[in-house]
């Protein structure tokens, strides 16, 4: 009997056959638990190679061993002629079938019904496009959820946030697809919400979520992309690779991502993906700096210059790290106590290296376009915004950036920007703030409460909605308000050393020295030397009329080299006025006006109208003079025209009375001012424009009515009733 003949008679490719189908079950069922409960990646591979050994064994147990009525027996000892082989062998023929049948079943769920359900974060997918889907059923647009981390150390989140964010990105790029921004996205890393509701808040058709498991230099990845409207699987996959060179696995993930979503989203129009190249080292460096760099404190930031300074230096080549590292230098002079003019000074040659090393990324370029407007250079800001805002209108840091630059000037602008925004990133704190801002525009005070309150009853401990909170109460002269929510702002978000300084203008704002005095100490204690503990400080001492430590403070700053904004030469320009030192005046109100750059063909901002206002007080009679009237005029007119409600608009008109010597026009604008709610007496009252009418006995009763005002206010956070 030849070698073939007797391995059939014995049953052993039997054996073989139905021991590589159950162990190909066990295999699937073992992917499954050990990804549910998190196992290392060396466990699946021990269990493979165990498996395999095992086949091994089971062949040799085959050929010497046979399974009788009496037990296993060895072959040699079983008599041929009562062996039942045969009958073990149909036996085996029956249980291969049935295995076989099971294997079947699974793969057919596993591909055609697994979608229907809820899918574990790292199970393994057969790719699938369903043949009833045509481009035309789905809106082009998708979600790029936060992959889980499904590594053994909890550590490498970070990894599998920025390889999120990257594959974002990437697909941001696809010319015709809306991408819901990163920070909407993120809103729903490790929340219990399903498909439906996740594409509902982001407004988007489709829905991609995955996971990472990363074990050293190997990593798996899966991605899934899911419709909203019904759960289905339009495509899966999984893959298991090396990470010696993460942007070519990131490209390989992506377009395949890509061609899965034009079939369904983009029909045949051709995306190249193409991004940056560096080391892995120099990108896993980047990563973490990244994920540090959006903690918003003073350790935080710290830690991604750190990591961002490594990752140069590992990668001299590598243009996004440069760029962080400047975003990092200025976040620190305003979480920490870095002083603005150290941080200008370090992040301008990280900002420029990133720039020469790729002029056209639009990273790089929103660091420029933040690096000058901390230096007050608010025209050359707006027109970097302006420029990628041009070139990709989905930009979100662009839209952010262009409406904080436009202002108040263009209200219709600012409602368009905040549609745009609360289109791409409806979740993110400045786009909420934007739309907030809009309601105001076009509801006043009572739509943008109504709007607050409905968002912050969902997101209580959400910061930025009592920011912006501040905001809208502060324009409206409602003080107590402001301060009870820059409070909350204060606590919910620790390190932030803007709260404690608005709280200190809003305390002088009601005649309240000492509250200032205490929340000037809590600004200074979160962050010594940051430009907002350093401003506060000095409009303190204004308030305090300590006009000659201001000039000499600030003239020492701007001796330095200091950048200073234009708000803040303007209030240097002003104390020079209360000096009587006019000429050096003009030259610093001439500055802050062509730092401000207003256009002639726009109304001026408020920055700027008291800048005009302040340099027409001390210019003598004449054309000069009367045109910098007429545009303080414009400016005005388009405040009354649009915000009407605001206390500040008929201060400003106040202020255009007294400069044109109108007395009716002068008190008929404070008083409409203090019905508004206007508190400001010390400020008022020491204002250079008002000097001439400051001991006139109508005057001193508006001070007085204001300082009534002022009382209320302190009156109603004393009793805990502002709100």
């Amino acid at each position: 009997m030849s070698l073939v003949e007797e391995l059939k008679r014995r049953n052993v490719f039997r054996v073989g056959i139905a021991y590589v189908v159950v162990a190909w079950l066990v295999m699937q069922v073992a992917d499954v638990v050990f990804d549910a409960i998190g196992s290392p990646d060396w466990v699946m591979k021990t269990l493979l190679v165990v498996l395999a050994i095992g086949l091994v064994f089971a062949i040799i147990f085959a050929w010497a061993f046979e399974l009788t009525p009496e037990g296993i027996k060895r072959e040699h000892e079983v008599n041929r002629e009562t062996s039942i082989t045969r009958t073990t062998g149909r036996k085996l023929d029956r249980v291969i079938i049935g295995v076989l049948v099971l294997a079947l079943g699974y793969f057919a769920w596993d591909k055609f019904l697994g979608g229907d359900t809820p899918v574990t974060a790292d199970d393994a997918a057969t790719p699938s496009t369903p043949e009833n889907t045509t481009p035309t059923e789905l809106d082009e647009s998708i979600a790029v959820l936060p992959f889980v981390n499904m590594s053994a150390n909890a550590e490498n989140e970070y990894f599998s946030d920025g390889l999120s964010e990257e594959l974002l990105n990437l697909l941001a790029k696809v010319d015709g697809l809306k991408v819901a921004a990163r920070t909407s996205s993120f809103k729903f890393k490790g929340a219990e919400a399903d498909i439906n509701e996740i594409g509902q808040a982001l407004n988007v058709a489709t829905v991609l979520e995955g996971s990472v498991r990363r074990s050293g230099n190997q990593a798996r990845i899966t991605a899934q992309l899911i419709k909203v409207d019904d759960g289905f699987h339009l495509w899966s996959e999984t893959y298991d690779r090396e990470l010696d060179n993460i942007f070519e696995v990131q490209d390989e993930i992506a377009r395949a991502i890509v061609d899965a979503l034009k079939l369904p989203l983009l029909g045949e129009d051709e995306s190249a993906v193409a991004h940056q190249s560096a080391s892995f080292e120099a990108y896993d460096l980047y990563l973490l700096g990244r994920h540090h760099l959006r903690e918003l404190n003073a350790d935080g930031f710290a830690k991604a210059t750190d990591y961002f300074k490594r990752a140069v230096e590992l990668d001299p080549q590598f243009a996004p790290a440069w760029a962080r590292l400047g975003e990092a230098y200025m976040g620190s002079s305003d979480y920490g106590s870095l002083p603005l003019e150290d941080a200008i000074a370090l992040a301008t040659p990280a900002i420029d290296q990133a720039l020469s090393l790729d002029p056209a990324l639009a990273e790089a370029r929103m660091a420029k376009s933040l690096l000058d407007s901390y230096r007050g250079e608010f025209v050359d800001a707006l027109a970097v915004a302006e420029a990628v805002l041009a070139e990709d209108p989905d930009n979100i840091d662009a839209i952010h950036a262009v409406a904080s630059l436009v202002g108040e000037s263009d209200p219709a602008r600012q409602v368009e920007l905040a549609a745009a925004a609360m289109s791409v990133d409806p979740l993110s704190e400045l786009s909420r703030d934007m739309a907030v801002r809009a309601a105001t525009i076009e509801g006043g005070y009572d739509a943008a409460q109504a709007l607050l309150s409905d968002w912050i009853s969902r997101e209580p401990d959400n910061p930025g909605l009592y920011e912006s909170w501040v905001t809208v109460a502060r324009w409206y002269a409602r003080m107590d308000i402001a301060i009870e929510q820059a409070r909350r702002v204060h606590e919910l978000r620790d390190g932030d050393v803007m709260p404690a300084a608005l709280l200190v203008m809003m305390h002088l704002r009601i005649e309240d020295p000492d509250g200032a005095a205490y929340w000037l100490e809590q600004a200074r204690s979160r962050g010594p030397d940051s430009r907002w503990a350093t401003w506060s400080a000095r409009y303190f001492q204004e308030y305090q009329g300590e006009m000659e430590t201001l000039v000499t403070e600030i003239g020492a700053m701007v001796g330095s080299g200091e950048a200073l904004s234009p708000d803040h030469l303007t209030l240097y320009g002003e104390t020079l006025i209360r000096l009587g030192r006019n000429e050096e005046a003009r030259r610093v109100l001439s500055e802050a006006l062509q730092k401000a750059g207003g256009r002639p063909d726009q109304p001026p901002r408020t920055g700027e109208v008291r800048s005009l206002s302040l340099l027409a007080n001390i210019s003598p009679e004449g054309p000069e003079r009367q045109a910098l009237i007429d545009r303080v005029r414009l400016g005005i007119d388009h405040f009354l025209a649009n915000f009407s409600d605001m206390p500040f608009s008929h201060v400003h008109a106040a202020r255009l009375a007294a400069l044109t010597g109108d007395r009716p026009g002068l008190f008929a604008a404070l008083d409409r001012a203090i019905e508004l709610g206007e508190t400001g007496a010390t400020w008022t009252e020491t204002d250079p424009i008002f000097a001439a009418w400051r001991d006139e006995p109508q005057f001193r009763e508006v001070l007085a009515r204001m300082r009534q005002n002022a009382a209320r206010q302190r009156d109603s956070l004393a009793a805990g009733d502002a709100l």
